[in-house]
C-alpha cells in the first residue's frame, strides 16, 4: 500500500486513492473541471432537449454532409429530379424524344418506348418508377439519420453510466482519466452493435469535451500542470464539441460556479476507493455479484413476454432480429383468426428509440422491409431470418386485425421478471403521446413499482 507521498491523487478530507485506482497526479482545482464535465455528460444522457441542442444544425457541418451522402440523401434527390424530368417530358415532350423518333423513322433504331406504345406513356412510367426509387432511398437515409441520433443518446447514456461506476469505485480522477482513455472503445462497441455507417462512427469519434477554469483551457483528456486558486465564485465552463477540426463544428456550452459544484465534489468523493479508517478494505463493487448486461436483462423479459403472448392465443410467435440483436422483439399470430399482435418489450428503465417513437406500424413495416431487402445493418442476420421476414410480411398483409403494444417488465438482480403493464403503440409518425400510460389487463393504470431495479446499459436496445 503506497503512502500519500507516492500517490498524490487529491480527494476530499485528506483521503487518498488505492494504488490500483491511481492514474496520474492532479491538483484539486482540476477536480472542479471534471465535475463540470460530468454534469454535462449527465445532462446529455438524460435530457432530450440538451441532445437536440447539441444535434441542431449538425447536418450543415462537414461531418453532417458526409453522413448525408453516406445515407443516400443525394441519391434520393437525383431520383426525385429524374422523376420530375420524366414528368415534364410526358407533358411537354423533349428534344431527346424527338431525336429518338427521327432515329427510328430514318434508320430503324429501336425506340425506348417500344413496349409502352408512345413516348408519353414511357415517360409517365419512368416518372413513377423514379419517384418510387426516390422514396425508398429517402426512407433509407431517414432511417440512418434516426439511427445516428439514437446512437448519440446511447453514447452519452453509456458514458455517464460508466463514469458513475468508476467514480463510485475509485474516485473522480480515476474515473475521468480511464473513461477518457476508454472512450474509443465505447464508440467501437456502439458501432458494432448498431450497424452504424462510417459517417456515424466518424461523428461519435469526433466528440470531445473541453474545460475552462480561470483562464486555463484544455481538453479533459490532456494532463495539465497549471494550478489556480478556486473560490466559490470561480466560473467553471465545459464545452462538448462534435465535428472534425476545420469543419463547422457543433458545440454545447455549460457554465457553473465552483461553489455550486463543491457539495457534489465532497459528496461523491465519499466512495469505496478512498482510504480513510480501514486501509485494507477491498472495493465493495468487486465483492458484489456482476450485474447483468442490457441484452441479458432484455432476454429475460422477452422470455416472460413470449409466454404471456402465447397464453393470449397468439401461439404462432416470431422474433425478427439481425446479428446485433436489433429488430422486432415479438410478433404473435392467432392461427384460428389470423389476428396479429406486435410487442415491443421494455425492461426496467429502457425507453423507445427514435425509430420506435414513430409508432408500432411504421417501425414494424420498416424493419420487415429492411430485413427482406438486406439494407443497412440487416446485411448481417442469422440464417433463415430473411424467410422469417417474408413470413411476417404475409402475416401482416393477411391479418384481419393488428395490435401494437409496449410491454413493461422489471427485472431484478436475481433474474426475476415482473410484468408491469402494457401501453398502446399504435400511432403514426409524429403522433406519439407525450407520456405513455401502462395499464393492466383490466385497463387500469399501473402504479410504479416501489423499488424499480436500475437498467443496465443504454436505455434503447432495439434499433
Amino acid at each position: 500500500m503506497g503512502a500519500p507521498a507516492y500517490n498524490p491523487d487529491m480527494t476530499a478530507h485528506d483521503g487518498h486513492l488505492q494504488d490500483n485506482c491511481s492514474y496520474f497526479a492532479h491538483v484539486k482545482s482540476h477536480l472542479y473541471q471534471y465535475v463540470a464535465m460530468f454534469r454535462l455528460v449527465k445532462e446529455l444522457a438524460e435530457s432530450e432537449k440538451a441532445r437536440q441542442e447539441f444535434w441542431a444544425g449538425f447536418m450543415d457541418s462537414a461531418v453532417g454532409r458526409f453522413i448525408q451522402a453516406d445515407t443516400l440523401n443525394s441519391y434520393a434527390k437525383m431520383a426525385r429530379d429524374n422523376a420530375s424530368d420524366y414528368a415534364d417530358r410526358a407533358q411537354n415532350g423533349s428534344f431527346e424524344d424527338w431525336v429518338n423518333q427521327k432515329g427510328h423513322d430514318w434508320f430503324g433504331y429501336s425506340l425506348p418506348w417500344a413496349q409502352d406504345g408512345s413516348a408519353k406513356a414511357y415517360n409517365e412510367r419512368m416518372s413513377r418508377e423514379e419517384a418510387t426509387r426516390a422514396q425508398k432511398l429517402q426512407d433509407a437515409a431517414d432511417i440512418n439519420y434516426d439511427l445516428a441520433k439514437g446512437k448519440l443518446k446511447e453514447f452519452f447514456v453509456s458514458l455517464w453510466n460508466e463514469i458513475k461506476r468508476r467514480w463510485t469505485q475509485c474516485g473522480a480522477l480515476y474515473a475521468i482519466a480511464t473513461t477518457a482513455t476508454d472512450a474509443a472503445f465505447f464508440v467501437g462497441e456502439l458501432a458494432l452493435g448498431a450497424g452504424l455507417t462510417a459517417g456515424a462512427i466518424k461523428l461519435l469519434k469526433s466528440i470531445k469535451f473541453m474545460t475552462h477554469l480561470a483562464g486555463v483551457g484544455r481538453a479533459v483528456t490532456a494532463a495539465a500542470s497549471e494550478t489556480v486558486t478556486v473560490t466559490k465564485d470561480t466560473m467553471v465552463t465545459v464545452t462538448a464539441v462534435m465535428g472534425a477540426p476545420g469543419s463547422a463544428m457543433r458545440r454545447i456550452v455549460r457554465s457553473y460556479k465552483a461553489g455550486d459544484l463543491e457539495a457534489e465534489v465532497e459528496e461523491l468523493q465519499a466512495h469505496s476507493g478512498v482510504l480513510r479508517e480501514d486501509g485494507q478494505s477491498p472495493l465493495r463493487e468487486e465483492q458484489a455479484p456482476q450485474r447483468r448486461t442490457a441484452t441479458a436483462i432484455g432476454d429475460l423479459a422477452e422470455a416472460q413476454a413470449r409466454d404471456r403472448l402465447n397464453s393470449q392465443g397468439f401461439t404462432d410467435i416470431r422474433a425478427l432480429k439481425n446479428n446485433s440483436e436489433h429488430g422486432i422483439d415479438l410478433v404473435g399470430r392467432n392461427p384460428q383468426t389470423g389476428a396479429v399482435k406486435v410487442v415491443e418489450v421494455k425492461a426496467n428503465s429502457a425507453s423507445l428509440n427514435d425509430l420506435q417513437e414513430m409508432g408500432g406500424p411504421h417501425y414494424t413495416d420498416t424493419q420487415i422491409d429492411r430485413a427482406m431487402s438486406g439494407d443497412g445493418h440487416w446485411k448481417s442476420m442469422p440464417d433463415g431470418m430473411g424467410d422469417t421476414a417474408e413470413e411476417l410480411s404475409d402475416w401482416m398483409d393477411a391479418a384481419p386485425s393488428k395490435q401494437y403494444e409496449i410491454w413493461k417488465y422489471d427485472v431484478a438482480d436475481d433474474g426475476t421478471a415482473t410484468y408491469r403493464g402494457k401501453a398502446d403503440w399504435d400511432w403514426k409518425p409524429g403522433e406519439k403521446p407525450k407520456r405513455l400510460t401502462y395499464r393492466d389487463e383490466t385497463g387500469r393504470a399501473r402504479r410504479p413499482a416501489v423499488s424499480t431495479p436500475p437498467s443496465t446499459g443504454p436505455p434503447a436496445r432495439n434499433q
